[in-house]
C-alpha cells in the first residue's frame, strides 16, 4: 500500500503558509517519462476519437509539508498534467526507486456539508474523460502564467463554486483537515467546507450552472460518508479518517 496520511489537523486560511519553487526536485527516470508520453498521447487520441474533452497544463506538485502548533507550511512545485495522469501505470516502479521519482501531484477532495446536514458529491459527465463516475467535489490544483502565489483555498473554494453554482457569499467555512498521498502517490488535500445552503437550495443553484464537468449531484449523511467515499466513489478510506480525525479533533 502507498498510501499514508502525511499530515492532519484543522486548519483555517490565515494558517496555511504556501512557498512556490520554480524548479522542480521530483527525478526522472527517462525510461518511464518516455513510456509515460506516448501514453498521454495515446489518450489524447482516443479522446478526440470519443469527442471528448482532455486538457494539459502545469499542476502543483508537493515538495515539502510540515505543521507547527497550529500552522501548516507547504511547497509545492509544478508537473505536467500530462505525466501526472499517465505515469500512474508505473507506481510501483517509481516507489522501488524511491520518494524523489513520485509524482506528488495536488489535488482537492472535499467534504461539502449543506445546512442541513447532508454532504454532497458529484456524478461526471461524459463531456470529460475521467477515471470514475462518481467522485468527491474538488480536483487538480493546476497553475497559470498569471498566478503569484499559491492559495489553496482559492482553488479549493473555486471548485466549490464551479461545481455546484453557489457564489461566496453561500459559503459559511472553510477548513483544510489534511494531506494523504494516494494509492498512485499523488497528494489529496482533504478540505471541509459549511455551505448556508440545505440540499433544495444546493440543487437549485446547480441546476442553474453551466459548468460541464458534473451532471448531478448526491447527498449522504456523515454515517454513511465512508461507504459512499470506499464503495461508491472508489477512493481511500484514509480520506474519511482524515475528515473524521480534523472535525471531531
Amino acid at each position: 500500500m502507498n498510501t499514508k496520511i502525511l499530515l492532519q489537523g484543522n486548519f483555517s486560511r490565515n494558517k496555511v503558509i504556501c512557498k512556490y519553487h520554480k524548479l522542480s526536485s521530483r527525478k526522472i527516470d527517462p525510461v518511464i517519462e518516455d513510456k509515460a508520453i506516448q501514453i498521454w498521447k495515446s489518450k489524447v487520441k482516443e479522446a478526440k476519437a470519443a469527442g471528448k474533452k482532455i486538457w494539459d497544463q502545469p499542476v502543483y506538485r508537493l515538495e515539502k509539508y510540515r505543521t507547527a502548533g497550529n500552522k501548516c507550511e507547504l511547497e509545492f512545485s509544478t508537473i505536467s498534467f500530462s505525466i501526472r495522469s499517465s505515469i500512474k501505470d508505473f507506481t510501483e516502479e517509481l516507489v522501488k526507486k524511491g520518494g524523489g521519482y513520485l509524482p506528488m501531484a495536488v489535488y482537492s477532495s472535499i467534504f461539502i456539508e449543506a445546512a442541513d446536514g447532508n454532504f454532497v458529491f458529484g456524478e461526471k459527465s461524459d463531456k470529460y474523460v475521467a477515471n470514475r463516475k462518481y467522485s468527491y467535489i474538488g480536483g487538480v490544483f493546476n497553475r497559470s502564467d498569471a498566478d503569484k502565489e499559491v492559495d489553496l483555498f482559492a482553488a479549493a473554494l473555486g471548485e466549490v463554486k464551479e461545481e455546484l453554482g453557489v457564489k461566496q457569499r453561500d459559503i459559511k467555512d472553510a477548513r483544510l483537515l489534511g494531506a494523504l498521498r494516494s494509492e498512485s502517490c499523488n497528494v489529496a488535500m482533504v478540505f471541509y467546507c459549511r455551505l448556508k445552503l440545505d440540499r433544495k437550495e444546493i440543487l437549485a443553484k446547480f441546476g442553474q450552472q453551466n459548468d460541464n464537468e458534473m451532471k448531478n449531484l448526491f447527498f449522504a449523511r456523515r454515517r454513511d460518508l465512508r461507504d459512499v467515499g470506499v464503495n461508491k466513489i472508489g477512493k481511500e478510506p484514509e480520506l474519511v479518517d482524515i475528515f473524521t480525525r480534523g472535525i471531531d479533533g
